[in-house]
């Protein structure tokens, strides 16, 4: 008996300085929607949070999970505590559940109709108009809370954008990067569009559930994506693709 009760507070002993030295992890989610998450051809995760999160980990001993969701999905299963951290669009409304880590980028949110639009100056134009949106996407107060024009969610901006060129929404409000992505993919040119007004400017942070906390590696976190902004690998992921709006009927986004 005495062997046995040796032998359990052994393997008891091991275990523990097993645990105690296991590599730390985080679970994340990326939304579905591109160019930010999606799968490729190939069936491989793919999408600018999906490289984002790959070179946050690059340089680190942090093991890590991320699979696709829907945003709303995403920020829900943060805020349950079912995964560890996520990208979203700050807003007020996400309330205490989630913790900032830290900041990543700006983007501007704006508003394309068919190629015979009218450029705007305000949302009033709109009236009586149906617009396409993200499905579940925020774009600032004014569009969010305007009830002078229809609002149509789409699933994706691929679907809106083609709805749109159908003739079937009159207008698109989109972040900059999801519109000039799915533009190259669709091939969709320029002309083929009119740029109506900037609706503002959003900008996303990497954040944390509060409800399952990873207190170590949060300020790791901090550190790598400061080092990241100083050296350029996060202007280099978010930049752009290049569109040239100058020769078209479409113009340019009002920096």
């Amino acid at each position: 008996m005495e062997k046995c009760r040796s032998l359990l507070l052994c393997l008891l002993s091991v275990m523990c300085c097993g645990l105690a030295s296991a590599a730390p992890s985080s679970v994340f989610a990326t939304s579905s929607i591109k160019p930010w998450g999606y799968l490729n051809d190939q069936g491989d995760m793919d999408g600018l949070l999906v490289e984002f999160t790959e070179a946050l980990h690059k340089n680190s001993d942090i093991k890590y999970e991320n699979n696709i969701r829907p945003y709303p999905r995403v920020i829900h299963s943060l805020k349950a505590g079912r995964i560890n951290f996520a990208v979203l669009i700050d807003s007020p409304e996400l309330g205490p559940k989630l913790i900032k880590v830290s900041h990543l980028l700006m983007a501007d949110v704006v508003l394309v109709g068919g190629k015979n639009s009218a450029r705007i100056d305000s949302l009033e134009a709109l009236s009586g108009e149906r617009v396409g949106y993200i499905r579940g996407s925020k774009y600032g107060a004014a569009f969010d809370t305007a009830y002078n024009f229809s609002k149509y969610p789409v699933n994706s901006m691929n679907q809106g954008l083609a709805m749109l060129l159908a003739g079937h929404l009159d207008a698109l409000a989109s972040l900059d990067h999801t519109l000039y992505f799915t533009m190259a993919e669709m091939s969709v040119e320029p002309s083929e569009l009119r740029f109506l007004m900037k609706l503002g400017e959003v900008s996303a942070s990497l954040y944390m559930s509060a409800l399952s906390p990873r207190d170590k590696i949060f300020q790791r976190y901090v550190n790598e994506i400061e080092r990241m902004r100083k050296d350029g690998a996060l202007s280099r992921i978010f930049r752009l693709p290049e569109i040239d709006f100058t020769s078209s009927q479409a113009s340019p986004p009002v920096q």
